[in-house]
Parts: structure tokens; C-alpha cells; sequence
């Protein structure tokens, strides 16, 4: 049921109208009077007289324009040349040895090559032989006759190599 309830015979009552919304003001600003001049910049404060406006000269008839403006002292070849050095330096990727990017893991991986060539001289395919005019070890390979210094580096290039 919508409304109120009318009697028979009776003329409905009269529809209630909402109220008006209440008028809204805008708040009073004081403003500047606005310019028509073509300067750009802040108005001038109060008092003051408006600053001078910026002339701007007509173009020069083709053919006939300003004198070409001197060179800006430039700086030596030598400074110009280290600077471009520098930022090409700077935006190189410079390579990461594994040990670098983590240190545990290349211990790990030494402990590694370490234990197999321990393996590879115990096994006598290597044998480690003394340099005698250095008194430093090195390493020859009874298969191949091939020698080394770094034993460990060795078998690691050679697994990569396979």
C-alpha cells in the first residue's frame, strides 16, 4: 500500500513538495582586474607600476638576419674525450667471476675441483712433479703427457670441454 489511505468521496490531500534546496553563494574573492596586455608574468603588486613589457622586434627581411653568434668557448679535447670516456665506462656491464657473485657457492665449488683432484692424483692419471728451477709444483697428466700448474682448473677445463 503507497500513500495514505482516502475516504470515498473525498478529494485526495494535497501532495507534499519538498523544500527547496537552500541557495547556494558563492564566497566573494577579490581578484585583479584581468590584463589584456600580451606581457606574461605575475601582475604587478599593488602601488607599483606594471613592469616594462617585452618588445619583441620584427623579424629581418629575408636574406639580411642578425650576425651569427660566436662559438661558446669549448672545453679541450682532452676533457671532452675523458668525459665520454667516463660515461661509456660507466654504462659497460663489467663481468662477475662466480667467487664474486657468491662467495659461499665458489667455496663450495673449490672444495669441489679440490676433492677431484685430489681423486685424479690418487687414481695416477696425474702426478705432481716439482719445477727445479722454480721449486713450484706441477702437474702432468701420465695419459696424455700434458702439463699444467693448476691442477683443479684443468679438470674444470677439460669437463667443459668434453
Amino acid at each position: 500500500m503507497t500513500g495514505p489511505v482516502v475516504p470515498k468521496g473525498l478529494p485526495p490531500p494535497p501532495a507534499k513538495k519538498a523544500p527547496p534546496p537552500p541557495a547556494v553563494t558563492e564566497p566573494t574573492v577579490a581578484t585583479e582586474p584581468v590584463s589584456t596586455s600580451t606581457t606574461s608574468g605575475p601582475p604587478a603588486p599593488k602601488g607599483l607600476p606594471p613592469p616594462p613589457s617585452k618588445k619583441v622586434p620584427p623579424p629581418p627581411p629575408p636574406g639580411k638576419g642578425p650576425p651569427a653568434p660566436s662559438p661558446a668557448p669549448s672545453a679541450p679535447a682532452a676533457t671532452l674525450l675523458d668525459t665520454a670516456l667516463e660515461a661509456k665506462s660507466a654504462l659497460e656491464v663489467k663481468p662477475v667471476t662466480p667467487a664474486e657473485a657468491n662467495p659461499a657457492a665458489a667455496n663450495h665449488k673449490t672444495e669441489h675441483w679440490q676433492q677431484l683432484a685430489q681423486q685424479a692424483l690418487a687414481s695416477g692419471v696425474w702426478a705432481a712433479k716439482q719445477d727445479p728451477k722454480t721449486g713450484k709444483t706441477y702437474f702432468v697428466n701420465k695419459a696424455t703427457r700434458k702439463s699444467t700448474w693448476n691442477l683443479e682448473k684443468q679438470l674444470y677445463t677439460e669437463s667443459i670441454n668434453k
